[in-house]
């Protein structure tokens, strides 16, 4: 599960969006999932009572053992930078 929340540097306050897009990729940058906000089983979800958004990652059982990076999207600027995974068999 991953959850995060998007906040504005000046305010503070929470950014509701629905141009919010994750992408995760394999340690040689190549694209292996990618979402966006919407009604979908795997999409990302707001929660607006929380101030946050989350999604629900499905790994393949074939995932490799390896360092992933997850990048969140507003309006296709990114918000920082990635965040590694580390998956071990």
């Amino acid at each position: 599960h991953l959850r995060f929340s998007i906040r504005n540097e000046t305010s503070g306050s929470f950014v509701l969006s629905d141009y919010v897009r994750i992408e995760v990729r394999n340690a040689t940058g190549s694209l292996i999932v990618e979402t966006m906000c919407g009604r979908r089983s795997d999409s990302i979800r707001i929660y607006t009572h929380g101030e946050y958004y989350r999604w629900y990652w499905k790994t393949d059982s074939d995932l490799s053992e390896g360092v992933y990076s997850v990048t969140v999207l507003l309006d296709g600027a990114k918000l920082s930078p990635p965040i590694l995974i580390v998956s071990k068999i």
